[in-house]
């Protein structure tokens, strides 16, 4: 064990929630722009307005994180940044229930070691902090494993509904929660599954009635995709290797003391099943931090030594550094601030009548407006293809319907140098030149610094 005493151990975790805050107050307001924020605000935009996801309008994410932002806010001007201020709050959560699990499984010393690799790294804070199911289904799971560290039937019942809550904000985590219940001892199995049950009830009622071709799309066909190429996948496992350098040690071959039987299982298959997108992205097993966090105490809290610790933090400084090249910061001026400029000029020179054609969908959320039927997953809501009815089937649009939109009324139109297909921008383009009298040009916009084009009837143009 760490020979700081429980006085100097208390004190360390303090320190460590403390930093954890800080470093969350940083990144809500100097972390870069995410495009995947304004979909997921404005999918919550479109619950408030009474409409559903997968049957009225296109999502493919598992539907509770949009329907607790729709509870928690107004989704409108200024939605962006209270957005990250509430995903911030349950990051804190996260780790403050994360390092509650630990300690009643490992104690303190188990309390320090996810206090530390949970709440201290900038990866997972970064991403948990954006307007995105990460900081909700991180609070999700770490309450989980609170609940299921207390032992007794009803805890273990909560518990499993919490993880059905969770699998319903990233359903990526339905394998290690399966594995979770698998694990559960005989005695608890039935709250266990009971609960998990309940959770999952809970979490997919909106899916009821719902074409099953449409749900399996949404959920599963459209990240599959084509599969991906394997050397991708090879090379996204060495990042998840490296990055996770100090949890690679829970899978050392000694057993720990006191497990909670699935644990280390339930983190393996956390990360393994973040493979299987045809799009691999580093920050995907974010969502498993806190199992990775209180598996990695289980493992080591209880033969902890002055060496092995200072061995780990070294690790855990390596760790850091490698990841912090997937923290995305701004480097110039706040692309959040910029976004809620620029929204709020478009509510002012913009009729509230009728939608905007963009798939910019934050500086739609920004400036309160409707966006064309079909792009409310931003650039994921355009397709390929030619078939009207396989596409309108999927809530989603085509070059035929973006031209039949530009025959329509629009307030509106906002387009970056990379959305749809130069095809489809050369038509906006010309339609947009031709119908609006006013055009303007936005220099280095959000996540992907992009010449940014905007026209609409008149008014006081854009002029930064």
């Amino acid at each position: 064990m760490l020979k700081l005493g429980d006085h100097g151990l208390k004190r360390l975790i303090t320190m460590a929630l403390v930093g954890h805050g800080i470093l969350s107050l940083f990144f809500i307001e100097r972390g870069l722009l995410n495009a995947d924020e304004g979909w997921y605000l404005y999918a919550a935009r479109q619950i408030q307005h009474g409409l559903q996801p997968y049957t009225d309008f296109a999502f493919f994410q598992a539907p509770v994180f949009p329907r607790v932002l729709a509870g928690l806010l107004d989704i409108g001007p200024g939605a962006l940044i209270s957005g990250r201020w509430v995903s911030g709050l349950m990051m804190w959560g996260a780790v403050a229930a994360s390092v509650v699990a630990a300690h009643r499984r490992s104690g303190l010393d188990g309390a320090a070691i996810v206090a530390i690799t949970l709440g201290l790294h900038p990866l997972v804070i970064a991403t948990g902090v954006l307007v995105k199911p990460y900081g909700l289904a991180m609070a999700l799971l770490g309450g989980g494993l609170m609940l299921i560290a207390g032992g007794d039937r009803l805890r273990v019942g909560l518990g499993f509904l919490v993880f059905g809550l969770a699998v319903g904000t990233r359903i990526s985590l339905m394998l290690p929660v399966f594995a979770l219940l698998w694990g559960t001892v005989h005695k608890t199995r039935f709250w266990a599954f009971s609960g998990l049950l309940l959770g999952l009830c809970l979490a997919f009622w909106p899916l009821v009635g719902t074409d099953f071709g449409v749900v399996y799309h949404h959920l599963v066909g459209f990240h599959l995709g084509n599969g991906g190429r394997a050397m991708a996948r090879v090379s996204w496992l060495g990042w998840q290797g490296l990055i996770g350098l100090v949890m690679l040690s829970l899978f050392w071959p000694k057993n720990p003391a006191h497990p909670v039987t699935g644990l280390r299982l339930a983190a393996a298959l956390g990360v393994a099943v973040h493979l299987l997108p045809s799009a691999n992205h580093v920050e995907h097993t974010v969502a498993v931090a806190p199992l990775l966090s209180v598996a990695l105490a289980e493992r080591w809290a209880h033969i902890l030594t002055p060496m092995k610790a200072r061995i780990g933090l070294v690790l855990f400084g390596v760790s850091v550094v490698i990841a912090s090249t997937f923290v995305h910061l701004d480097t110039g001026p706040s692309t959040v601030a910029q976004t809620t400029e620029l929204g709020r000029w478009l509510n002012a020179n913009t009729s509230p009548n009728y939608p905007l054609l963009t798939q910019q969908l934050a500086l739609a959320v920004e400036a309160d407006r409707d966006v064309v039927s079909g792009l409310q997953m931003g650039r994921f809501g355009f397709s390929l293809s030619d078939d009207i009815s396989e596409v309108s089937r999927f809530k989603m649009v085509n070059f035929e319907m973006i031209s039949n939109a530009l025959a329509g009324p629009l307030s509106g139109i906002v387009l970056a140098e990379e959305d749809f297909n130069e095809e489809t921008r050369q038509m906006i383009t010309q339609a947009a030149n031709a119908r609006f009298s006013e055009h303007s040009q936005v220099q280095a916009y959000g996540q992907f610094s992009e010449q940014l084009d905007v026209w609409v009837v008149g008014g006081v143009l854009w002029a930064k």
